[in-house]
Formats: structure tokens, sequence, C-alpha cells
């Protein structure tokens, strides 16, 4: 018996790295902060209540304004639930490039689904076996065959007694650079198709009320709407006094621990009903008083008295503070390469894609600036707070024109980067992991992952997959004459050296042709007259 279960197990983590090579799955949002313990109770247990009732409707949204604080109430159901039920989840990501995509939702989930239940692991592992399979980015394709028919056909027989649970946070954040694609369409659509599922399976989102998301949902679901401005709830403005007073008394506490109550009931209630159900504003404020010396930083924010749930006042207010006039083209280029880049950078990419603007010195000065909206750590690199803040950047009448990202501007600076870090001196060069041969295919090359750690930079690797991408948003008239000369040191010198790279970092078919295409129209349109 103990043969036959080993012989389970070898036969189960075969057919997991088989799925794991087969759908590339990504892991999204696990990093995301939750709700402060003993907040968001009545709202938690709503949600609680729901995933174990196989009685209730399958999907449930949860709805608000930008900074409501739904992904917080998102990540603490899923670290709640994984304990009690089967839970898979994934969080979309405005901008990302690959937590933006559409279509790397269905088959991620369902290599978490194969992760739960062997019956569902077997049936998906046959479907992608299958040679006559064209495994693609067709999304109604992966939801049809990946997702719907393994949970129907095995739905009486899974090894799980809870219901399941799918977890979709910031659902409108998928391909936002066009909420009216195709691919978003097709995903709102199969979404929409979990309805007919058994309702033993639960699908809880987090997303905006956007036109076409609430044309998705609002008659196939259950809907908890997180109230903000005039219609919050005592509730919520009692969670928002506790994060208040939570995190006030530990800045308090290494300055003298009778401080506890600092700054008062008074203030603390203040700040609450400016919030008005907001809890980015309330953590932006946390964030900015940690900047400096407390009391002072705090009375910037007072004196400002920012209107109820005005987020835009306090980005200004915190922006204003930190950046005077000569610091401005320091923190519009910094600024600009964080909010444009298309996944999170880390410092040394930032020195790298903005090498001959500014200096290592001048990007530190901006990131501790910044503190109050954005987090920086080794691993995850340089991340947004909130999505508010970016499109706060983006919108001149948000901003104003000292903050506002010049978007123009700054493609130009990032696509030029790209293509200098490419052409650059220990930048692309033949057999840049130096190879004993390249007659192995990559999957067989001994100890691979740590070569290409060290001879492909996170700035290099991130030039090879976005230059293009970069390029398309650079205005075609008139163009700086640097392209001309970058571009075809690039198609000259290094062509093969790029498409090396893509395949060590296994980026060939997600990246190269769409970027030769991308250029070659870019180019040919250009009114440059020595391109």
């Amino acid at each position: 018996m103990e043969n036959v279960h080993s012989c389970f197990l070898s036969a189960s983590a075969q057919n997991l790295e088989f799925l794991q090579r087969r759908l590339n799955p990504v892991q999204a949002g696990t990093n995301r902060p939750k709700c402060l313990k003993g907040t968001r109770k009545n709202i938690l247990n709503e949600i609680y209540a729901w995933a174990g009732d196989s009685s209730q409707e399958n999907i449930l949204w949860l709805s608000g304004s930008p900074g409501a604080g739904k992904s917080a109430i998102a990540s603490t159901v899923v670290s709640h639930l994984a304990k009690h039920q089967p839970t898979v989840a994934f969080c979309f990501e405005r901008g990302h490039a690959i937590l933006g995509d559409p279509a790397v939702i269905w088959h991620s989930i369902a290599y978490g689904l194969a992760c739960h239940d062997s019956a569902l692991q077997s049936d998906i592992v046959q479907f992608l076996k299958d040679p006559k399979i064209h495994f693609g980015n067709d999304i109604g394709y992966h939801f049809k065959h990946l997702i719907k028919e393994p949970l129907t056909k095995n739905c009486d027989v899974l090894s799980f007694e809870q219901p399941l649970v799918i977890v979709i946070d910031a659902l409108d954040e998928c391909d936002a650079s066009d909420s009216t694609s195709a691919p978003r369409g097709i995903l709102l659509r199969t979404v929409r198709r979990w309805a007919q599922l058994p309702k033993k399976f639960k699908l809880f989102i987090a997303a905006r009320h956007e036109s076409d998301v609430g044309a998705c949902l609002e008659d196939v679901s259950k809907n908890i709407v997180l109230q903000t401005g005039d219609q919050v709830t005592l509730q919520t403005s009692n969670d928002i006094q506790s994060f208040f007073t939570h995190h006030f008394s530990n800045i308090a506490k290494p300055y003298h621990p009778r401080l506890t109550h600092w700054p008062g009931t008074t203030i603390i209630e203040q700040l609450t009903k400016q919030a008005a159900g907001l809890f980015i504003w309330a953590e932006t404020v946390i964030k900015f008083v940690k900047q400096g010396v407390p009391t002072a930083q705090l009375s910037l924010i007072l004196d400002g008295n920012p209107g109820m749930g005005d987020i835009d006042s306090l980005y200004l207010r915190v922006l204003k503070n930190s950046f005077k006039d000569s610091a401005l083209e320091a923190f519009n280029a910094v600024a600009g390469c964080i909010v444009l880049a298309r996944v999170p950078l880390h410092f040394q990419d930032l020195e790298e894609l903005l090498y001959g603007v500014e200096t290592d010195i001048s990007i530190a000065f901006v990131l501790n600036g910044l503190k109050a909206v954005i987090t920086n750590d080794v691993e995850n690199g340089i991340q947004l707070a909130h999505q508010s803040f970016p499109e706060f950047l983006r919108d001149v009448n948000r901003s104003t024109e000292a903050f506002a990202i010049n978007q123009t501007k700054q493609s130009k600076r990032l696509a030029l980067g790209c293509l200098r870090v490419m052409n650059a001196k220990g930048g692309l060069h033949l057999n840049i992991c130096n190879l004993e041969t390249s007659y192995v295919f990559n999957d067989h090359v001994e100890d691979l992952g740590r070569c290409i750690k060290t001879a492909i930079p996170s700035y290099l690797s991130y030039a090879c997959r976005f230059w293009a991408q970069h390029l398309q948003d650079v205005p075609k008239q008139n163009p700086d004459a640097a392209f001309s000369e970058s571009g075809q040191q690039f198609a000259h010198i290094h062509l093969l050296h790029w498409l090396e790279v893509l395949s060590l970092i296994n980026e060939v078919s997600n990246v190269a042709s769409k970027a030769l295409d991308a250029a070659d129209q870019w180019y040919q349109v250009c009114t440059m007259d020595d391109i």
C-alpha cells in the first residue's frame, strides 16, 4: 500500500511539473496587505458565510470606489479561506505586462485546481497531452477546457467537501490600456459563464463598478458595496478610526512609551471623517507621518485641510512637501519611469534605464520622497501602493502641470534607455551565459537559472522584453536622432544576441515577433530623414 501511495505521489509530482511547464502559471497578489485584525468583521463574516454555503449564488462581487479597501479584503479572504477549504487566487494589476493580461488568468487558475485535486489534475493533464491540442491564448478556449469541463465532469467525485473558492482581485484592471479590447470582453464573458457552474464552485471578485464589469456581473452575482463619501457606514468609519489609532500608537511608542494615545481622540476622529471610508487615504497619511518628525508631518496634513475623501489633495500635499521646484525634473524622470514601466523595477534598473538623466543620489532622493505612495523591497522591487496614484499622475487636471507625468517625454527616455542598455558594452553579446555548447536544449543545461541570474541582470532582461513596447509610445513625428543610431546598431549588431537572451529567459514566443512587427511599423512611418 505504501508503494502505491509513493507511486501516486511520484505521478502527481510529474504531472505538476508538466503543468508548470505547459501552463506557465502566474502567482499574483500573494504579498498584498491584509485588513488590520479586528476590522471589516461584518463584511468578512458575510463573505465567509457565502463561501461555505452551496445554496447561495456562486458569484460574489465586492465593489467600491478606488481606495475603499477591496484588495485588502480580498487578500484577507484568501488567507482565511485557504486554511479551511480549497482556494485559488489571482490578482490583476493595471499596466503590468503579465498581471494585466486577460490571457494569463484561466491557465494560472487551472494549475491551482490541479494542485488541489487528483481528478482535476488528471483531466487537465490528459487534455494538454492530446497531440491535436493547440494551446494558444484563446481565453474562451482556456475557460471551457481547463476550468468548466474538468469541474463539471468531476463535480461529484472531488476530494474536498467544502465549496471550492476562486478569488479574482482587481478584475477591472485587466487589459487596462483598452477597456473595450477584445481580450477583456472575452474574459468578462467567461466570468459571467461561471454562474452556470454548480454552486459548490464559488467565484469571489473584487472590482470597481466600471460599465463593462457591471454589465457582466450585476444580474448573476451577489453584490457587496463598500460605501464611501457621504454614504460611508458607521462600521467602516469605526474601522478606519481603529486603523489610525493602531498605527499612530506604533509611530509614537519609539519616542516615548507613554505616547500610546497620540495624537488624541479629537484629531483621530477628524482624520477619520476626512478619510470618508477610503482606507488608501488613511494609509497614505500614516506613511507620510512616518517620513519625518511625526508632529510636523501631521501638522502639514491638518493644515492642508483636505476635503472628505479627497485623495488628490492628499497626494498633492505629499508631493509639494517632498519636491520643491528644483527637484521637479528628477521627480518627473524617476516617477515617470516607475509609472510607465511594464513590470516593477529595482533601484539598479532605474540607474541603468535613466542613464545620463539622473544620478543614483537623485533617484534615491526621489524614492525617499515617495515613501508614502510606494513600496520598495529587494524581492518585489518598487511598486506603487495603489493604482489611484499613477492615475493621478497621468491626469494633468488632477495632479497639476508641476507633477503630471509627461508621458511622451518619459516614453522616449524609456525607449532610448532600453536601446542603450542592449547596445552598451556589457549589454548584449554572443553566448551571454558562456554555455559550453549550443547543441543542448535550454531545459537540459545544468544550473541554467543561476547562469541567467548572473549574466543577464534585471535591467537587461527588462530592456529585451519591453524596448519595442516603449518605442510604440513614442510619437513618430520628428523623434530624436538617437533613435536612428540606436536602432541601426541594435538591428545590425545585436539582433541575434537579443533573440538568444529571449530564448534563455523563455520569452521568444511572447515577445520576438510582436516586438519586431512593432519596431518595423514604427520605423517605416517615422519622419527621420536618415532612417
